[in-house]
């Protein structure tokens, strides 16, 4: 296969998963709605960050390494939906609050914690490293160079970018907020639900 054929396989493998709703999507769609535009793409920012971490681990082999320690695998699962789960929980318990945008969220301070939470929301999701090590295990055999594994490090990064900061963006925008302050207690439940039945059952696989 020709370095440009690994490539776009990669890219299209990696929409494929990321266009199916899950804890990212969630996470940064919510955000945009109840928070602000800048705090979700600060949230993107930080899922495009575990992505790029995720795929630079994979590219290295490092995904393989864990997949052979049976008890690291599901140590880190249980914990990562767990994670997931009380981000739920949170969404859930806030469902009834007044939509606005959170003190101190235009700030960097504000930002730097949505940020962390796209961060942690990536690569807390056992299944987003599952993903990694075996596409990129697939496509990356011993004789792709090392520039194809780094640019497939970099195709990985920006589809993420765009792809969550698209999210933030269309979500973000005043007719769907003014959207959501009318059906918030309905959405954050569906959401908050989601995340949480996502977790549990990141959690009892793992188990």
């Amino acid at each position: 296969m020709s370095p440009l054929s690994t490539l776009l396989t990669v890219a299209a493998v990696h929409w494929l998963a990321m266009v199916s709703p899950g804890p990212n999507v969630l996470l940064v769609a919510q955000t945009a709605m109840a928070r602000s535009r800048g705090s979700a793409l600060a949230a993107a920012l930080g899922v495009a960050t575990g992505a790029g971490l995720l795929a630079t681990a994979a590219a290295l082999g490092l995904g393989l390494a864990i997949d052979e320690l049976a008890w690291l695998r599901q140590a880190l699962q249980v914990a990562g939906g767990a994670y997931v789960a009380y981000l739920g929980l949170q969404i859930w318990r806030g469902a009834r609050d007044p939509p606005r945008p959170e003190a101190g969220a235009s700030n960097d301070a504000g930002r730097a914690r949505y940020y962390a939470r796209g961060l942690l929301t990536n690569l807390s999701n056992p299944k987003a490293a599952v993903f990694f090590a075996s596409v990129l295990t697939a496509a990356l055999d011993k004789a792709v160079s090392t520039w194809v594994r780094l640019a497939a490090v970099g195709v990985i990064v920006v589809d993420a970018v765009a792809w969550h900061c698209l999210l933030a963006l269309l979500f973000g925008r005043p007719g769907v907020t003014r959207w959501y302050g009318r059906r918030k207690p309905l959405i954050d439940h569906i959401v908050g639900a989601g995340l949480v039945l996502l977790g549990a059952r990141l959690a009892t696989l793992g188990l």
